[in-house]
């Protein structure tokens, strides 16, 4: 008996410190959706994003020339510094692919009520259109020197956004790297404005590498890596099967940073999953800038244990 009170005892304190750890990290970390949306900004690749207040938000300097302006908007439950975020703003900017970088953060909208999360869906795609509405109308920087990388949730932001510009611009490109779509049992009819399409930008790219994106109808630049499904290195997890899910959804933009690391491209075959066997003699350079194949393509790729020193084949 004295045994099991003082077992009963110590499982009590030990539930105790984790409630308090529990406690202590949902104080610090919780999200406020007073916060709303925040953006960062960036213009050297060797130097840390900054946060824009409303103020500044409206008078950044806009990239000069011809130079791009990318904006990379992260996904659920993610803030905009996050693992990869800032190593891919610092790419583009680095090869040259942006002169300005803007990260959108929206984790203070986050919450695991689907009808709520839909509605701040709504919110986060308003704010960007009524930001770039802002740079086309108020100060006159086209829209087609928009480069928009999204990843997961992001992509249904996007696919949102563009019903609310005020103005007839579209967005120059968006890449959408392994979109989600809405939650299935979310019950309400689904508009076309509210998954991601061609008709959202002048150019829309998708890179599928997990279960996440499967449900979103195909576009005309559409990437399956590897089969869209199971990436390489997320095959020993097993068990829960969702933990090699997660694996191989964050795979997508770690392999739009190593083609921007390297010759700024990857290797990709066009036609039928069941081409990809004999797709060598089919296999041709796509880089990020220009695709001219209206067509479904299937990226090969070989990743190290290490997604972050994954190699790409020449």
């Amino acid at each position: 008996m004295r045994m099991e009170a003082r077992s009963r005892s110590t499982l009590a304190i030990l539930v105790a410190v984790l409630a308090a750890v529990l406690g202590f990290l949902y104080h610090k970390y919780a999200p406020d959706p007073a916060v709303g949306v925040r953006v960062y900004f960036t213009d050297r690749h060797d130097r840390e994003p900054v946060l824009l207040n409303s103020s500044t938000l409206r008078t950044f300097p806009t990239p000069h020339g011809d130079d791009k302006l990318c904006v990379i908007v992260a996904g659920y439950t993610e803030q905009a510094i996050s693992s990869w975020s800032i190593p891919l703003a610092q790419a583009l900017l680095r090869r040259g692919r942006a002169g300005v970088v803007l990260l959108v953060d929206y984790y203070h909208l986050t919450t695991i009520s689907r009808p709520a999360m839909n509605n701040n869906i709504d919110i986060v795609a308003k704010t960007l259109a009524e930001f770039f509405s802002h740079l086309a109308n108020d100060r006159d920087f086209s829209l087609s020197r928009v480069h928009v990388l999204c990843f997961s949730m992001a992509g249904r932001v996007m696919g949102s956004m563009p019903q609310h510009l005020s103005t007839p611009q579209k967005i120059g490109r968006i890449t959408a790297m392994d979109p989600s779509t809405p939650w299935p049992g979310y019950h309400r009819h689904l508009g076309p404005d509210e998954l991601l399409d061609d008709g959202d930008a002048d150019e829309v790219v998708v890179l599928r590498s997990s279960v996440v994106s499967s449900s979103l109808p195909p576009l005309a630049r559409d990437f399956v890596i590897n089969g869209g499904l199971l990436q390489e290195g997320c095959y020993g997890w097993h068990w829960p099967q969702f933990l090699s899910n997660i694996c191989s959804h964050y795979r997508a933009h770690w392999l739009v940073i190593e083609a921007l690391l390297n010759d700024g491209s990857f290797p990709a075959c066009s036609g039928g999953a069941e081409d990809l066997a004999n797709s060598s003699s089919r296999r041709r350079q796509h880089h990020p800038t220009a695709y001219q194949f209206p067509d479904v393509f299937y990226i090969i790729n070989f990743w190290t244990l290490d997604m972050k020193t994954s190699h790409l084949p020449a």
